[in-house]
């Protein structure tokens, strides 16, 4: 185990001199008798684990220790003599991640300090990615958390979200957490291919199979044996397809075009589509089987719209990468954050990109494309102060606007006839984010 750093505070002197010994020989200890000598520790040194018990100088007081250590990223554990449910449901409310009842056995540590380093591990990665993949959404950092339970698996994952969000660079990372560095990860866009010719891709053919084909070509799936295979925009795959890609996931064999004979494959499969696959299971286009076999790992991206606090890292992010300095105003800045980012994360590289290209030093309101500047300035001619609705003043600007949205929401709930995923199509925004708006709808007894 690698050096780390570990408090351990307890008001009885023979509980620390007991845990002190059972501690891993290649951490650093720290003691603590007392919940204020705690608090100074914890603000002056980086901590890796807290053991805290319960019940240092009595009413509980670990509580309020255990809260401040938590916030602070430390793995924190409760130890007392305390099993009532009420006080075991406090602990991991202020964020302890373990919960443990004196005596502890050796058993109990060492599972204690192997969960910890799990933990650690999970955390190491998270932190790695996070540099990878920027965001400071919450749902994204979610997203990002639950990667740490893909490594070394073979769990099929599926990629949600619109255009541009990144998909395929997470479909890299999820390759490179679950495999060795030698192994092979191979792409697809199945958009772009037709009936006739994603069989071959996909599968392989025999020579001779049909015109054309006058030699034995390796598909994509054989050529991916032991690593990943990535098939982006996997609704556009062809129904005589997703049954082969079905028999190829459900009993490890292949049939190339034009073979009699079965080929073994093994390999791990990444989807990903900017579709709603559930919507289009429903109406027939794509197999439900299939659906629910690469549908084990879901992972939902939002676009930029839904991640505002995204945008300006990620160009920050991408000026970064250039050799030239750029400086965007303050102006351009408000722009930017007002636009929305139809091409999501590919659009903002584009646009960097162009900049660096036209020797663009100090970002003004005229680089900018046009859609985002006509846009703001059509907003402007048509809000006039004396056109407001008597409304906005009545009710306020954000108790209007909710008004507004609410009004729009049900509108087009009605239209829809209650169908989320074709709601959240027309007002393009994300399934989850509508489904949340209903859900609060309704608990208003709309």
């Amino acid at each position: 185990m690698k050096l780390m750093n570990i408090l351990l505070v307890d008001d009885d002197p023979l509980w620390l001199f007991n845990l002190r010994k059972r501690m891993p020989s290649a951490a650093k200890l720290f003691e603590c008798r007392s919940s204020e000598s705690a608090k100074r520790l914890i603000e002056k040194h980086d901590f890796d684990l807290a053991i805290i018990d319960l019940d240092i100088e009595g009413n509980l007081d670990g509580l309020e220790l255990t809260k401040i250590s938590s916030q602070r990223g430390i793995y924190s554990v409760i130890l007392t003599s305390h099993e009532e449910e009420e006080v075991i449901n406090q602990g991991y409310q202020v964020g302890a991640k373990d919960f443990l009842t004196k005596p502890l056995s050796d058993q109990s540590l060492e599972n204690l300090l192997k969960r910890f380093d799990t933990f650690k591990n999970q955390n190491g990665q998270f932190k790695e990615i996070s540099k990878r993949f920027i965001t400071h959404n919450n749902e994204m950092k979610e997203i990002i958390q639950k990667l740490g339970n893909l490594k070394q698996s073979s769990k099929a994952v599926l990629i949600q979200g619109p255009s541009g969000t990144g998909k395929t660079y997470l479909a890299q990372i999820i390759h490179e957490l679950t495999h060795a560095k030698d192994a092979p990860l191979v792409s697809l866009n199945c958009a772009q291919f037709n009936e006739m010719t994603i069989d071959s891709e996909l599968f392989g053919h025999k020579k001779g199979s049909f015109t054309g084909a006058h030699e034995n070509k390796v598909g994509l799936i054989k050529m991916a044996e032991g690593g990943t295979l990535f098939l982006d925009e996997i609704h556009g795959l062809s129904p005589k397809a997703q049954l082969k890609l079905l028999t190829a996931l459900d009993q490890g064999i292949i049939y190339p075009v034009g073979a009699h004979k079965p080929e073994k494959v093994s390999f791990k499969i990444i989807c990903a589509t900017s579709e709603n696959l559930e919507d289009l299971v429903k109406r027939g286009y794509f197999r439900k089987d299939l659906y629910f076999r690469i549908k084990t790992f879901i992972l939902n991206l939002l676009g930029l719209k839904d991640r505002p606090e995204d945008i300006l890292p990620l160009l920050y992010n991408e000026v970064e990468k250039q050799e030239r300095k750029i400086f965007i105003s303050p102006e351009a800045k408000d722009i930017l954050l007002q636009y929305d980012w139809p091409g999501n994360v590919r659009e903002v590289k584009d646009l960097v990109e162009n900049w660096n290209i036209f020797g663009v030093g100090i970002v003004h309101k005229e680089d900018l494309p046009s859609k985002m500047t006509l846009k703001r300035e059509a907003l402007g001619t048509t809000l006039k102060g004396e056109e407001f609705p008597q409304e906005v003043f009545d009710l306020g600007l954000q108790a209007y606007m909710d008004q507004v949205r609410q009004e729009i929401l049900l509108q087009t709930l009605d239209k829809f006839k209650g169908k989320q995923s074709e709601v959240a199509r027309a007002l393009k925004m994300s399934k989850s984010k509508i489904s949340k708006e209903v859900s609060r709808m309704r608990e208003n007894g709309l």
